[in-house]
């Protein structure tokens, strides 16, 4: 049994309160640890890894947007409204930290 704590989010939309690319990056260190399940900071205990493909995707996905948001020189404020909300249907509590986790991501990724 692994205990994630809040690197893993099941259910619950994942709050980013550091690095996307870091975040992503840890994902793959702990898809790597050999575990059967594992209790996550927020949701559910789960099957290990299988667990943290949405996480992944989602973060991928906020990462992509701004990455693409960026280049296209699009300000800030309008990006957090945009960026990673094709996948609102997937998680609980999207609306209240989905533009929280997008500024956080655009402004990590526009001085890359």
């Amino acid at each position: 049994m692994l205990f994630a704590g809040d690197l893993l989010f099941v259910q619950h939309v994942p709050v980013l309160d550091g690095s996307v690319r870091g975040w992503l990056k840890t994902i793959e260190d702990l898809a790597r640890i050999p575990a059967t399940s594992v209790v996550p900071g927020h949701g559910g205990v789960s099957d290990w890894p299988d667990a943290l493909a949405a996480e992944r995707t989602y973060l991928q996905r906020l990462e992509s947007d701004c990455r693409d948001l960026i280049k296209r020189g699009m300000p800030l404020a309008q990006a957090a409204d945009i960026a990673g909300t094709s996948q609102k249907s997937n998680w609980e509590l999207f609306d209240e930290y989905n533009k929280r986790n997008a500024t956080a991501a655009y402004s990590e990724l526009e001085w890359e």
